[in-house]
């Protein structure tokens, strides 16, 4: 039959009717018996069982296969190792039962397919001689070709090494890590350090140094270049940016052309349109359309035009929205004649084409990825091959390689003969290099009635993407066995009421027009077509149903709303504390529920446990929500993730600081930091205690020592045993209210053996302690580091009897009695070139998707969560918005949404409707809505444990619940001017006035000193490099450190060759490779620039100092000011009337606190008695040394605020002075402020700008920031 509709129930069950010849694929729904049905598949392989099929007829029903077989003959794929034994010990307990009830002249206690097994063969010798083979493969099942996909690959590679050329020796490590390090490392050195400085900037927005590139190029494993690109690859990067910026300018260019015109035809329209003194104005809504508001949204458009760039800047959702016909239309008043799209000027309709081009432009970042992806590989590759190692992906390459190669047809006539049937499960799961390796030896399209191929799986389960699976593989094997589909269509895992529940949700999808509920279904001439529909399963339903106290039934599928819509993160807190509260109320013994019999006749009822309560998540972060809710009503969890690394765990970062403290035992930070960790849990008391007793300190440190000695003797694992053993952790571990005694004491062994093996390889206590920060570092970013995932992944047999917190991904497969999903709204919404999308990504979306893709495999994801539980699922439907925006919500963007609404957006009292529409006429027991109000804060129900744990356990904290000082803050020159109002026009503010001569601008003399030496500069292209180095944190924060390191080194006047070294690897561990001479240059000539600074004597001109010949320095000053009723309002006041008056600046942003004022002044340095702040700044200014002139360097001073800073920063020197200096007197001892702009070093004044100290400076600030003079 065919896929477009379930298989009816016939006389005998599917297993027994399947043809076993030619190729054929089953579509198995959760729960339908997929793994019963491979068993009691390979039952009739080994039995031959089955009608003989009339002139080789292939689809035949029941056609058996030539002959028997044994289980070395066929082969079952799968994907993952515990499939594998899972399958294997299924399938051996099969058959040893078949055996049994074939050798069983009763009736037996046996399921019906083997009894209609065994009434095939005639009783007496052809049921003993089945028996015999039944029980011979099942005592060979340890020979059983039941394997991975890559298992395979290898067992071939080396079983036919002549004809697959691996007549070499073959290595296969499946973490690559370091090599694919190496690689991307080899990409930063070799394609981006040499880019000319523009282009680098445009890589460093996407990766800003080569870290960023090393953590992020992981994802970038698996991305495969269109056959037409590959001849990109052989271009240098910088032609590829060259490239692609250049298209992407093209299309700006093409999509301005004629903009400026239509913006003006918008404006004039409008303006007539909403003009008082018109006969139109009245026929407007002014508080939705008015000039105000459309005017700077026309602004933006017009300047975009002049000047076209990816984002029209000032642009709005709310222009998008209003700027159209159906916006225009809703700005009319009710009783305003019709407007017509053809009343509107062209450029309207035209508006969304424009912003739909801008959402699609050429992709730069994209081509920059897909070429470093690309490149980055082939080096991996190449990497590989000299090591003679491989990975996975290169054994399903090799192999179909040799397959299509020049023995291919050998290779695969000897394949066909060794494994003449092949059954792969979950193929959905295949990726598009797995389906071309079936397909080259299988070749399904042919149906070759000599050998059987069994495709089964479910496309609605179809979640890997990320991992390299292709739900188009499986949609091309689907219509390679086109007319051979059957499927599954009895659900075995759930309850009758929640299999009407699901379906109920899914099919209401699948009957709207439209794309269907898994959103395939397409219609062209041929017809409507859906390779993956919903199609209802039915029910054969359990004995056991969840009852609440009362006896009635728990609805099998609840789903939970609320209103008003919260922002994500703000939407996430409140559902973890709603599902926490629900948890808590099923296991307090008041209102907990129980399993009890369908018929109240079978067993006594049994209370839920917590053991019994899945919550599925989609990321860690979310986990981490619901154990902090979990954690304040005393329930104890434990998050199951795909492949949690044991190195991620806080016990690997707590155990560095041990290890570190033992290594040193005499360190005393490092003891005292050892023993606050949460690994030794002390409490807060005797911790306290500690710190003060020198007798303790002292016995920390005998330990210690001991423990060193331990060490070095045994070994770490003798070590760390004994610490657990000698400071009796295990029962302080079990004794926490966290409930994570056994995890604690489960990952804390595991990491001791990891380091015991280890040490074999990393000499010495810091070598071990490296590899450990190493590893722990490389699991926080996702890497594996140089262990297997196997070895490092997190044991888990010590939570079997916790609430289990579980990524859907992880959860596919599984099954629970219970299933809590909060967060059915989640979606990582796919960035586009319209800028981010707030939903993030949290590593499980390919690179190369679209939204659409996104969302379809939201839907899969969605099903699974929803298809896991046996007796109940509780569904938290979140509406959500963008943070800080009134705008829409999302909900109808996500997969939960789609399914409510198709995709329509609702507003959000329209969401409760729609769910309550989902439940008519579906009985409560099997879907039941609920709405809660978002605004009174969720309950917290606190667990009762059993009586004899309440001893061992503390309390946890409850939540702080009183008012906090919302106004006390620590504030510093950043905070202060982040976000700061520009109540000055904009032109004003880009481009600021300059007053004359006040503060000190310095005047060149006519002529150096005789007895000065001539100043120096660099060659002009040299010079020109520092100019063109791109701005920003990372050179800032480079510069300061060399400096303060060479205050330290007592300011020399040249950099010594040891010195330039040194500087040189600052400069190369900081990602300037190319430029690292370059930076060495610039250091030399700063310390041999001589500065101006201002006398006292404003007749005489200024003197000339260089860094060496300062009295006294002091490099990054730290202070922390306590202030009293501080106004940001009123020390923008201050600086404004005392640092150039009456020159235009943005206002600081209003803010009031009192607290402390704190920060870091680069250096100080004492000049002729006087003290003055010096501080750095690396702005660019200009390319070349001309532009950093007087004026510039105030307009910058303002510009940025800096003004602000040398106030705050004077006056924290200025109370410095006041306590520590005898006889202090500000206008004495304190010179004021010097602002060095280094790039302009070669200029006349060096680029340093002085600032005076202006009288009445420091008494306004005293009266700002609370203190008396």
């Amino acid at each position: 039959m065919t896929s477009d509709a379930l298989t009816q129930p016939a006389e005998a069950p599917l297993p027994l009717r399947l043809p076993l010849r030619g190729s054929r694929l089953i579509e198995a729904s959760a729960g339908t018996g997929k793994t019963w049905t491979i068993a009691a598949l390979y039952l009739r392989l080994v039995l031959g069982h089955g009608a003989a099929a009339p002139g080789e007829v292939a689809d035949a029903p029941g056609a058996a296969y030539h002959r028997p077989l044994t289980p070395t003959d066929i082969l079952v794929l799968t994907f993952t190792r515990a499939a594998t034994q899972e399958l294997t010990s299924r399938i051996r307990q099969r058959l040893t039962e078949a055996a049994a009830c074939f050798r069983d002249a009763g009736e037996g206690d046996y399921d019906a397919l083997l009894v209609q097994l065994r009434q095939a063969y005639t009783p007496g010798e052809a049921r003993a001689h089945a028996a015999w083979r039944l029980e011979t493969a099942a005592q060979v099942m340890d020979e059983a070709a039941i394997h991975t996909i890559d298992a395979w690959c290898w067992k071939v590679l080396q079983g036919y090494a002549s004809l697959t050329a691996s007549l070499g020796e073959l290595s296969l490590d499946g973490d690559v890590e370091a090599l694919w390090q190496a690689a991307a490392l080899d990409f930063w050195r070799n394609h981006v350090v040499p880019l000319a400085p523009a282009q680098l900037e445009v890589v460093q927005s996407l990766w800003p140094d080569g870290q960023a590139w090393l953590d992020a190029s992981a994802a970038l494993r698996h991305v495969q270049v269109p056959a037409a690109d590959t001849a990109k690859l052989q271009e240098p990067l910088h032609a590829v940016i060259e490239q692609a910026v250049q298209a992407r300018r093209q299309r700006l260019a093409e999509l301005a052309q004629g903009w400026q015109e239509r913006v003006e035809a918008m404006r004039s329209w409008l303006d007539a349109q909403t003009d008082k003194a018109g006969p139109t104005a009245k026929h407007w809504d002014g508080r939705r359309l008015r000039a105000s508001t459309y005017g700077p949204w026309l602004d933006a458009l017009q300047r975009w035009a002049t000047d076209p760039q990816p984002q029209i800047a000032g642009w709005t959702d709310a222009a998008t929205a209003r700027l159209q016909f159906e916006g225009l239309r809703n700005a009319r008043k009710a009783d305003a004649p019709p407007l017509a799209p053809q009343d509107l000027p062209t450029a309207f309709a035209e508006l969304p084409a424009l912003l739909d081009a801008l959402a699609h432009l050429p992709d730069v970042h994209g081509a920059i990825v897909t070429y470093a992806g690309a490149v980055t590989r082939a080096r991996w590759q190449a990497l590989k091959a000299q090591q003679g190692v491989m990975d996975f992906d290169d054994l399903l390459q090799r192999v179909q390689q040799a397959l299509t190669g020049q023995h291919g047809q050998t290779l695969r006539a000897r394949l066909l003969a060794q494994y003449p049937v092949a059954m792969i499960d979950e193929f959905q799961d295949t990726s598009p290099a797995q389906y071309a390796l079936f397909r080259t030896l299988y070749a399904p399209e042919r149906n070759d009635p000599q050998h059987l191929l069994l495709l089964i799986g479910d496309p609605k389960q179809s979640i890997y993407g990320f991992r390299g699976a292709d739900i188009h593989s499986y949609l091309q094997a689907r219509a390679a066995t086109a007319g051979r589909h059957e499927a599954l269509d009895t659900n075995f895992r759930s309850t009758t009421a929640m299999v009407a529940g699901v379906n109920r949700l899914f099919l209401q999808a699948e009957q709207r027009a439209g794309a269907g509920a898994f959103r395939f279904r397409t219609t062209d001439a041929g017809g409507m077509a859906d390779p993956v529909p919903f199609h209802p399963v039915r029910a054969q339903g359990l004995p056991l149903v969840l009852r609440q106290p009362g006896g009635q039934p728990v609805p099998a599928l609840q789903l939970v709303t609320q209103e008003p819509a919260l922002s994500r993160a703000d939407a996430e807190d409140w559902y973890a504390e709603l599902c926490a509260e629900q948890i808590a109320t099923w296991l307090q013994p008041a209102t907990q529920l129980v399993l009890d019999a369908v018929d109240g006749q079978a067993e006594p009822p049994r209370a839920l446990r917590p053991g019994d309560i899945a919550i599925l998540v989609y990321q860690r972060q979310q986990a981490q929500r619901l154990q902090r809710a979990l954690r304040r009503r005393r329930l104890h969890a434990v998050y199951l993730s795909d492949r949690e690394s044991v190195f991620a765990s806080g016990e690997a970062t707590d155990l560095v600081h041990w290890l570190m403290a033992v290594a040193e035992p005499g360190n005393v930070p490092l003891a005292r930091t050892a023993f606050a960790t949460a690994l030794l849990a002390t409490p807060l008391p005797q911790l306290q205690a500690e710190v003060e007793s020198e007798a303790a300190l002292e016995a920390q440190l005998e330990l210690l020592a001991h423990l060193h000695a331990v060490w070095q003797r045994q070994g770490v694992l003798p070590m760390l045993r004994q610490t657990i053993h000698r400071l009796g952790l295990a029962a302080r571990w079990l004794a926490a209210a966290d409930g994570r005694g056994e995890r604690k004491l489960t990952n804390v062994l595991h990491l001791a053996e990891l380091l015991q093996q280890a040490s074999a390889e990393h000499a010495g206590e810091q070598g071990l302690i490296r590899y450990l920060v190493q590893h722990t570092h490389a699991a926080r970013q996702g890497q594996g580091g140089s262990l297997s995932a196997e070895e490092q992944t997190v044991r888990l047999e010590s939570d079997a009897q916790l609430i289990q917190i579980v990524t859907i991904h992880k959860a596919k497969g599984l099954q629970y009695p219970v299933v809590m999903v909060p967060f059915a709204t989640h979606a990582r919404f796919v960035k586009d070139a319209s800028g981010e999308e707030e939903g993030g990504d949290d590593g499980t979306t390919p690179q190369s998707w679209s939204d659409e893709d996104r969302l379809r495999e939201d839907l899969r994801l969605l099903y699974v969560a929803l298809t896991r539980a046996q007796y109940a699922t509780w569904v938290g439907v979140p509406l959500h918005k963008r943070a800080g925006s009134a705008s829409v919500n999302q909900l109808h963007r996500t997969a939960m949404g789609y399914l409510l609404s198709g995709g329509a957006a609702l507003a959000d009292e329209a969401w409760w409707p729609a769910l309550q529409a989902l439940a008519d006429g579906v009985a409560t027991d099997a879907l039941h809505v609920c709405h809660y109000d978002a605004t009174a804060p969720v309950t917290c129900t606190v667990h009762q444990p059993a009586q004899d744990d309440e001893a061992l356990r503390l309390p946890a904290a409850d939540p702080y619940r009183g008012r906090i000082d919302q106004t006390f803050a620590i504030a510093s020159f950043s905070g202060l001017v982040r976000g700061a109002l520009a109540h000055e026009s904009t032109e004003d503010a880009a481009a600021l006035p300059v007053a004359t001569a006040q503060p000190f601008i310095w005047q060149p003399e006519a002529g150096p000193a005789a007895d000065e030496p001539p100043e120096t500069n660099l060659p002009a292209p040299q010079a020109q490099r520092w100019h063109a180095l791109r701005g920003g944190a990372r050179l800032g924060d480079w510069m300061h450190k060399v400096l303060e390191w060479l205050q330290g080194e007592g300011w020399p006047t040249t950099l010594a060759a040891a010195q330039r070294q040194r500087v040189q690897r600052m400069a190369e561990l900081a990602g300037y490779g190319a430029e690292a001479p370059t930076l060495v240059a610039w250091v030399d000539q700063l310390l041999q620039a001589r500065l101006p600074l201002p006398v006292a004597d404003p007749t005489r001109p200024s003197m000339r100092w260089q860094l060496p010949q300062a009295e006294a320095s002091l490099a990054e000053m730290e202070f922390w000011l306590p202030v009293e009723g501080a106004d940001a309002k009123a020390l923008d006041a201050a600086c404004r009337a005392h640092l150039w008056p009456g020159q235009p600046r943005a206002a600081l942003a209003p803010r009031q606190w009192q607290g402390l004022l704190m920060g870091f002044a680069d250096l100080i340095v004492q000049l002729q008695g006087r003290y003055w702040v010096l501080d750095y700044k690396t702005n660019r200014l200009g390319m070349a040394a001309d532009d950093y002139h007087a004026p510039a360097l105030q307009a910058a001073m303002l510009q940025h605020r800096y003004d602000v800073q040398a106030a705050i920063y004077l006056y924290a020197l200025h109370r410095h002075l006041q306590a520590r200096l005898p006889h202090y007197q500000p206008q004495q001892h304190l010179g004021g402020a010097l602002y060095w702009f280094v790039r302009g070093v070669e200029h006349a004044n060096a680029g340093l700008l002085a600032v005076p100290l202006p009288p009445g400076l420091l008494t306004a600030l005293d009266a700002v920031l609370g203190q008396t003079a």
